[in-house]
This record gives structure tokens, sequence and C-alpha cells, in this order.
């Protein structure tokens, strides 16, 4: 779970903040293994909400929950055991990700930004401010982006046909790893907790302190843990299929048969029975 670019919220509100990428040195590597974590933003239509100031004064200020883009919510998954049956998931400051040739590695995209996303390159300026301005919808025409991917695998070495630093014992060193399974996340924020400003406590994980709504931020992380771990087994308990059929919208929309009858003929016995019953009771008491 990385972070390429330094994009700081304690800094949004400054009015030229921008966004650098890191120099993790894990760029060769990751290459190695083949994927590629861009150094850009993803801006997505479909995220979460940051309050801004909007009017009124120091006293009473005028809040408003607005969308911030740089907070994609995640509900494109892939159909993979990892991600079935998951709510959205909140990502913060998120990259794209790109996949490059790696000899016997099947690479499986596991998350995806929405169809309304697009994508900053570095250095991106990261400001609050600008969410009071109208953003045209259609710059945000980048489609689904991958976010993150799972590699599975023979991995090469990145320290293949290298020379070996001098006193450094390559004694047991393998070119190849075995078999063997890695997931890679261009948000590091996915698995980190809020502080609560009041107590310094740890607040859920996934947990929007504006909206108290807990996304699926954990779940993503257990399922992905485990699937490394035991593909076949805790996995499977944790993600039983759930099969929604919904009803055919287009023969709902058709009057049927059946949906006149199963309106009119209730209906239709009501007003039977009640003047069968009416006209029994005055035959009844008429009598005396």
């Amino acid at each position: 779970m990385l972070d390429r670019l330094d994009a700081d919220m304690s800094r949004a509100s400054e009015e030229d903040y921008f966004a650098f990428p890191y120099d993790l040195n894990l760029d060769d590597q990751l290459f190695k293994y083949g994927v590629r974590i861009n150094p850009d933003l993803i801006q997505d239509r479909v995220s979460g909400k940051y309050p801004i100031v909007i009017g009124g004064d120091r006293n009473q200020p005028q809040i408003m929950q607005l969308d911030w883009p740089f907070f994609p919510l995640v509900n494109q998954y892939a159909t993979h055991p990892i991600t079935r049956n998951l709510d959205a998931t909140l990502l913060k400051f998120v990259s794209s990700m790109d996949t490059v040739k790696a000899v016997d590695v099947k690479k499986t995209p596991l998350l995806f930004s929405s169809q309304y996303s697009r994508k900053v390159s570095a250095p991106v300026k990261v400001g609050v401010n600008d969410l009071r301005r109208q953003m045209q919808d259609d710059v945000f025409d980048s489609g689904r982006i991958p976010l993150a991917y799972l590699l599975e695998g023979n991995f090469t070495s990145l320290f293949k046909n290298r020379f070996a630093p001098e006193g450094v014992d390559t004694t047991g060193f393998k070119e190849r790893s075995v078999e063997t399974k890695i997931i890679v996340i261009a948000d590091g924020d996915v698995a980190r907790n809020d502080v609560n400003p009041r107590d310094n406590d740890p607040q859920p994980l996934g947990l929007d302190p504006f909206t108290h709504y807990t996304f699926a931020n954990q779940d993503l992380l257990m399922n992905m843990a485990a699937y490394l771990v035991e593909e076949n087994g805790l996995i499977k308990a944790r993600n039983k299929e759930i099969k929604v059929r919904p009803l055919d919208k287009e023969k709902i929309r058709a009057r049927s048969f059946w949906q006149i009858s199963n309106l009119v003929l209730p209906m239709i016995v009501m007003i039977v029975f009640g003047i069968a019953r009416a006209y029994i009771r005055r035959l009844k008491y008429t009598r005396f």
C-alpha cells in the first residue's frame, strides 16, 4: 500500500499547495514484478465529502459538505473472491496503475475508479478552495482506472544478473521466487485510521467523520489477507455468494394479463362479497 505523491490534507487549505512525488525507491522492484504506480492523482466525481465554509461570518459560518474528488468512493470491483459482496471503499489521494510485461506473473485488477474520473499528473494542486468552483463533467472522461492489482506467479528478482556489492554473501540467492502472491494498492491511506481530535483516540478504519458512515476498508483488507494466506480456505467462507435477483424492469413496465388480474380481481371479489352480505342481512331482518 503506497502513496505515490506527498498529498497532505492538513495543507489543502493553503492557496498554492502542490503535491509532489515521493522518492520511495520501489519503482524498479514493482516494475520487475509487473506493475507501475504512476506519479499522478485520481479525481473522481463519485467521491467522499469535505466540509467547506461557503458563507456567513466568523461567529456563525455557513458550512456545506461538498464532494472532494481526491477521495474516490470505490464501488467498482473485479469479479474475484477478495471483492465479492463488498460495500464501497474510501480511498484518499490514490494514484493510477499500469501493468508491464513480467514473465509467469498473472495480473488481476481488483479496484477501479468510476467511469467519471480523470488523472492529474504531478505536481498536483490540492486546494479545498477549488471546491467552490463548479467542475465541468466533460473533463472526467478517463473511464474506469485500475487502483489495485493482484499479482500471482513466479517473480523475478530485481537483482538478477547484477553484481553483488563487495562483502555481501550471495549464498542461497535465488533469481526467481516460488509460486506466490502479492497485492499492490496505489494508496497508503486505505489502511490508516483517522484520529479523533477531541480525545486523540483512533477511529474505526474506514469511518468518514463527516457523514459518520463506515466504509468497507477493513473488510477489504481482511479479505486480501485471507486470500494471500489461504486461497481456498477462509476467503471462501467469508464470501459466500449472495445472488440478488431483481425483477425484469421491461416486463414490469409492460401491462400484462396477470398484473391486471392481480389488481382488479381482488377488488371485484370484495365488491361482490359486500353486495351479497348486505342482501343477506336485508332478507334476514325484513322477516320480523
